[in-house]
């Protein structure tokens, strides 16, 4: 086999809001999207952006899906 997983997680889990998330080629895996190799060069560069997991602080916009009847 010649590929596999590329995913890089950085967690301090004493302050695990801090966490940091990186998937290359980028943010879409549609080829013809222009997402499809945006992370590339940061991936290569050893960049990481915030994962954003805990919390949706300084986020512009936020899909929240809650089950019906709530």
């Amino acid at each position: 086999m010649d590929a596999g997983g590329v995913i890089r997680i950085i967690v301090d889990f004493a302050r695990r809001e801090n966490a940091t998330i990186i998937s290359p080629p980028g943010q879409s895996g549609v080829y013809k999207s222009r997402h499809y190799d945006d992370l590339a060069q940061l991936w290569a560069d050893g960049g990481q952006i915030p994962l954003h997991f805990f919390t949706a602080k300084d986020l512009p916009n936020v899909l929240r899906l809650q089950p019906k009847g709530r």
